[in-house]
């Protein structure tokens, strides 16, 4: 496992964004998410440390569960030897690097360090592949529904292990005290309606929500903010999100 330090200007110590990268548990990498997070560094003036946790088929889960955890209590237990604040830290992640931000949550709530907040990226959150979204949106842009079915298969191998929480966070028993989160959905994304259902499984436990949807957006916009006027929008908004929950004043 690697990860790689961003570090904002002026000095320290600065909130810390852990960051863990989408590419349905099978691709993606320090380099395919490079640009987004150097923007959410600079944009927030966060320390973002990005994870390049093992991937599927040839390590399934839980090892990049058990990557991004370690990663976590690594960043606590260090963070100041690169201008990080340990006790202002955020996770964050889109697409299946959503998945694992919420799960790490969930995690960190029972064995630390305490979190600020979370930011999803619309996530993976549940294993049913049966929702409406899936069916209206199977031959989306970017992401068609059978390439979800692929990326399970790869990463959960075992449909009947695929109900655990740490890979369908949904389906944990408690959401409870969890850090505030940001849910960020697209329209026309399969994905769209578990992302909804999450955010809305926070809130009825009393975590402090903001969800948005997208309508025109597809899978995977947010990587391009260069191009997509919806994307500059969201990309601010996970900004402003971050600098009010981490307590940072540009």
């Amino acid at each position: 496992m690697a990860a790689r330090v961003y570090r904002p200007v002026g000095e320290g110590p600065h909130p810390v964004l852990v960051y863990y990268h989408g590419g349905g548990w099978v691709l993606g990498s320090l380099d395919s998410h490079d640009r987004g997070v150097r923007a959410l560094t600079k944009a927030t003036g966060c320390v973002s440390v990005s994870v390049d946790y093992r991937l599927a088929p040839e390590n399934p889960f839980p090892a990049a569960v058990s990557d991004c955890l370690v990663a976590l209590e690594w960043v606590s237990q260090n963070a100041g030897k690169f201008g990080g604040d340990p006790n202002r830290i955020a996770v964050g992640g889109d697409s299946a690097g959503g998945n694992l931000a919420a799960v790490t949550a969930i995690a960190a709530r029972e064995s630390g360090p305490g979190l600020a907040f979370q930011l999803l990226i619309y996530p993976v959150v549940d294993s049913d592949l049966t929702r409406d979204s899936y069916k209206t949106f199977a031959n989306a842009p970017m992401l068609p529904g059978d390439r979800m079915t692929y990326f399970w298969e790869q990463y959960v191998p075992d449909p009947g292990r695929r109900t655990d929480w740490r890979c369908a966070p949904l389906r944990a028993q408690d959401h409870t005290g969890l850090p505030p989160a940001l849910v960020i959905g697209a329209g026309l994304d399969p994905l769209v309606d578990e992302g909804r259902a999450y955010a809305e499984k926070l809130r009825s436990s009393g975590v402090s929500v903001e969800y948005k949807v997208f309508p025109r957006m597809t899978h995977a916009f947010f990587q391009a903010p260069g191009l997509l006027d919806d994307a500059r929008t969201a990309a601010d908004l996970a900004a402003s999100a971050l600098r009010a929950a981490l307590r940072i004043d540009l």
